[in-house]
């Protein structure tokens, strides 16, 4: 078509262009997505995860420790108390038997069996919980390999245990002396002999892990310091 042809008021260059839909396509400005993905924002991510993780489980340990010094330092000497001196089942990690018990029972008063069925027992309902937690994260990160995991999974044994534990010696505590079975005794005794040793073996893992790294870590600030 000749520019002579082309209606008055309008130029070739005012023609629709015909290019197809194929090279239109190709000369598209790629869409960026709005929050570019890079490997150093992945990392950016990964850290400040890392790092909030951190910081709830210093909260779960000062939580544990705060658990632990409340039961021992209160809650417990009360219950011995008001049993007459008597060792509660919770303090007693080698076990305890039949005449042990019965003789527990039948020292402890009303009000003694009502705190340790209600504030102790509840005191003991989270702290199993929270101690397998500050000993199964640490053991699971610097142990490595199938190590980790089978301390980690002894942690969380004990735990275990102690509630277990906890629920028999409620049983226990719901009946009168006279009425205490071989049974009852051997089952709680049995979850107190294996909360014991899970536990001890859960926790002397991470102090020896412990020790270890920080003897590591301080031969290696020696080194550096000796280093020019």
């Amino acid at each position: 078509m000749n520019t002579c042809d082309v209606p008055q008021g309008r130029t070739a260059r005012d023609e629709p262009s015909m290019k197809s839909p194929m090279a239109a396509q190709s000369t598209r400005a790629p869409e960026t997505p709005p929050y570019p993905l890079t490997a150093e924002s992945d990392r950016d991510v990964l850290v400040t995860a890392n790092r909030i993780g951190w910081k709830v489980y210093w909260v779960i340990v000062a939580a544990t420790v705060t658990n632990y010094l409340v039961m021992i330092l209160w809650s417990l000497p009360l219950v011995s108390e008001m049993a007459g001196g008597g060792m509660p089942f919770d303090m007693r990690p080698g076990g305890y038997s039949h005449d042990d018990a019965r003789e527990f029972l039948t020292a402890i008063t009303d009000a003694g069996r009502d705190f340790y069925l209600g504030t102790q027992q509840l005191l003991d309902l989270s702290y199993p919980t929270l101690v397998a937690i500050t000993l199964t994260i640490p053991l699971f990160h610097l142990v490595p390999r199938y190590w980790g995991w089978a301390l980690a999974v002894l942690a969380i044994a004990a735990g275990v245990f102690d509630h277990l534990e906890n629920s028999a010696v409620a049983v226990m505590l719901r009946v009168e002396p006279n009425a205490l079975t071989e049974a009852m005794v051997s089952t709680a005794s049995n979850w107190t002999l294996a909360k014991t040793i899970s536990m001890t073996c859960a926790s002397v893992a991470l102090l020896v892990i412990l020790c270890m790294k920080g003897i590591a870590w301080l031969r290696t600030r020696k080194a550096r310091a000796k280093s020019p």
